[in-house]
């Protein structure tokens, strides 16, 4: 819909230019209409945000082309899980065996992700607008449809391993460094994914199981808690 949309409207010169940027003048299409809708004086409560890829510089750049951006768009979010890159080895059947291989997986994306960021963090600021994260923490799936290819046996392996990192207490230092790298690359608002949610062969992303948890035991709570009291603004 966005590519004809932006084709008929004659936005881009290829298909992902005029779905890019007509997403992009439909945001702030809405964001118009609800100052219109509520009054300018409202406007402080709002961060007028358009999503983007975290990997990917080209993908914001053509973002931040369009008029709209600094007018109508105050922000580029994108959401930088780690630990992502699991089921994409398991589909090329790079089957982690052990926890430590889980901590690496999601150590290199940390590392991938600072060179990525502090390029986007960067072209964002020089258009006056911030970068911020709609979503993030560590995305441990486990769930083999996920991972096109693999087994039963590979699934039950890579949640086995992705519970038991979820509660290693090398996950306490993991989190603090990821969002360390996050403001020191230039991010600013962050948002984790879920605060609660059972684990489960979809996803391992809540910082808790439970509400009835306790919050000493879960190496992610404590983190980010404590990340957030070092980091209570920026």
């Amino acid at each position: 819909m966005g590519a004809g949309e932006g084709g008929k409207a004659g936005l881009g010169q290829n298909a992902n230019e005029n779905r890019i940027f007509f997403a992009v003048k439909r945001a702030g299409e809405v964001f118009r209409a609800f100052e219109q809708g509520f009054g300018s004086d409202q406007m402080r409560r709002v961060l007028r945000t358009v999503g983007s890829l975290g990997r990917n510089a080209v993908f914001t750049k053509m973002i931040l082309s369009r008029p709209e951006v600094g007018k109508r768009i105050d922000a580029i979010g994108v959401a930088p899980y780690i630990g992502s890159e699991v089921p994409a080895m398991m589909r090329k059947g790079e089957i982690p065996k052990t926890v430590d291989a889980i901590f690496e997986v999601c150590r290199q994306d940390i590392e991938l992700f600072r060179k990525e960021l502090t390029a986007q963090a960067a072209m964002c600021h020089g258009k006056g607008v911030l970068l911020v994260a709609y979503e993030c923490g560590p995305h441990l799936t486990p769930k083999g449809d996920v991972a096109l290819g693999s087994t039963g046996s590979d699934e039950a392996l890579i949640g086995d391993l992705c519970q038991k990192a979820s509660y290693d207490p090398r996950m306490t230092q993991l989190v603090k460094d990821y969002l360390d790298m996050w403001r020191g690359s230039g991010g600013k608002i962050a948002l984790w994914f879920i605060s609660t949610s059972p684990y489960g062969k979809h996803n391992m992303m809540g910082m808790l199981e439970s509400i009835y948890e306790d919050p000493t035991k879960s190496p992610k709570y404590q983190a980010v808690r404590d990340w957030m009291r070092a980091n209570p603004k920026w």
